[in-house]
């Protein structure tokens, strides 16, 4: 396991053992596959990962992007759906006129998508050394 594996799982207070199984099933295969993609393709990939709240999602992402960088030299960026949640202010005109469910972060209809897929567009897109503004939603401040 890479150093930058080993101190992410520390400061995530992650324990690696559990990790460690999952590289070697899934992340690795996974990244050779990638790679042969990005071989073959001169274009962005994106690479979707579904699960319910709490499955490990964003540690499976911040860990195969690791794996990523530090195996394979592929480089990529994470994104989450977290960060394109509607304003607490858009959410509450919907909550008034559709549903008061839409005033709760997470339910259907509270994030962006619009906003989602012009920037996956972009990043589809992009081209060497070219920018992108992504935004990071801080729930603390919702």
């Amino acid at each position: 396991m890479s150093t930058a594996l080993c101190a992410y799982l520390h400061s995530q207070q992650i324990d690696p053992a559990p990790i460690l199984q999952r590289l070697e099933q899934i992340d690795r295969p996974l990244g050779v596959w990638l790679q042969k993609q990005c071989q073959q393709h001169s274009r962005p990939w994106v690479v979707g990962i579904n699960g319910a709240q709490g499955t490990g999602k964003s540690t499976f992402a911040a860990t195969l992007q690791i794996l990523l960088r530090e195996e394979f030299q592929l480089q990529s960026l994470v994104l989450s759906l977290d960060d394109y949640y509607l304003s607490k202010e858009q959410r509450l005109q919907r909550a008034a006129a559709i549903h008061p469910l839409l005033a709760t972060r997470g339910v259907p209809g509270t994030h962006d998508i619009e906003q989602l897929n012009v920037q996956l567009s972009q990043l589809s897109s992009i081209k060497p050394g070219g920018t992108i503004r992504l935004p990071r939603f801080d729930k603390a401040t919702d």
